[in-house]
């Protein structure tokens, strides 16, 4: 599943905000806004960048430490969102473009556990924060989303539970190369990658079966084999695969024009396993030695029995038990036999 379930995204509420001038010039520290602004906004905003952990808090991060002192009180939210603002703004390269660096606290949906998201917009020069009535006002920076949907660069997401940040971060970074961070933000987290491309690979795949398997009375001619090969050889030639990539491919399987209840039933399996699989918001290259081309399994018993057989079919529509005795059992469920005929003895000299 993603960071947060969709149900608790519909519950999420803003309960506090601050935000910073991150960039060249001179870091000074802001005080937290007065009031929640423009919270469906950046509720939204949330919604968006919402992802299944893929980085883990390092020993030693700076940022998990002032989160957890944030949480349990030995700092207030304003002093230490400006503590990892004044951070961010130190971390920042000079490649990188300013922006405004934003701290929430959400509404806590379990009792124990704080919630906080932080991302850096890039705002170019056209966004800057104004002051009405005495009151920051974010009406610009709204502004320069509505025509820049991809102006959250940075972004992550963090549970603190009784005093203690969780070790599962949800953080992405639109200048990396996705699913992995820029450098200095990586540092600023101060958070490791959980699980690499060929792994990410793995899971989508295991994500894949499951749900064919789930689906086999949809399938041409039920065949989970092939419907699994024709999947995976979709995967093959995508340049990301993230959750709409993975659709399609299953899709593909159906082959064309399927019917209705027939997608409605493999995108239902398909979102189950992407949540299973933990691969919700994420986007990753595809993986060469994961996608290759199944190698084939020859089996030679000793009565002279030979049997060949892609191995990705193995316990799919070829199944082997071993007894206690060393005997072996193999059994080969097929729709039909195509080939079946005698051939010369070549044992024989």
């Amino acid at each position: 599943m993603g960071f947060f379930t969709d149900e608790e995204l519909l519950q999420l509420k803003i309960k506090k905000m601050i935000l910073h001038v991150v960039g060249d010039g001179g870091f000074e520290a802001q005080p937290e806004l007065p009031a929640v602004q423009q919270e469906e906004f950046f509720l939204a905003r949330i919604g968006e960048i919402n992802a299944s952990g893929l980085f883990r808090f390092e020993a030693g991060s700076a940022t998990k430490a002032t989160l957890e002192a944030m949480a349990t009180g030995k700092q207030s939210f304003q002093m230490g969102g400006q503590a990892l603002a004044g951070a961010f703004s130190k971390s920042h390269v000079g490649a990188s473009k300013d922006g405004a660096f934003f701290v929430f606290e959400l509404m806590p949906l379990d009792a124990g556990v704080k919630l906080y998201a932080m991302f850096k917009i890039d705002y170019k020069s056209a966004i800057e924060r104004t002051r009405q009535d005495g009151a920051v006002q974010l009406r610009k920076i709204i502004e320069a989303f509505i025509e820049d949907r991809k102006a959250v660069q940075k972004s992550c997401l963090i549970k603190v539970a009784h005093g203690v940040a969780l070790a599962d971060v949800s953080a992405k970074d639109r200048i990396g190369q996705a699913p992995n961070l820029t450098d200095y933000f990586q540092r600023f987290l101060g958070v490791r990658r959980e699980r690499s491309d060929e792994e990410l690979n793995k899971s989508a795949l295991s994500g894949v079966r499951n749900a064919l398997n789930d689906v086999q009375s949809h399938l041409p001619q039920k065949d989970v084999g092939k419907a699994f090969a024709l999947a995976k050889d979709a995967l093959r030639h995508r340049q990301r695969i993230d959750t709409k990539a993975i659709h399609e491919a299953v899709l593909a399987a159906l082959g064309p024009d399927p019917a209705d209840d027939a997608k409605a039933a493999i995108n239902a399996a398909v979102e189950r396993q992407i949540r299973k699989q933990r691969l919700t918001g994420l986007a990753f290259k595809p993986n060469a030695q994961a996608l290759r081309r199944s190698p084939r399994r020859r089996v030679k018993t000793v009565e002279g029995v030979v049997i060949e057989y892609p191995a990705e079919l193995e316990d799919v529509s070829v199944r082997r038990v071993t007894h206690k005795d060393g005997r072996a059992t193999l059994t080969i469920d097929t729709k039909h036999i195509e080939h079946d005929v005698l051939v010369p003895d070549k044992t024989v000299p």
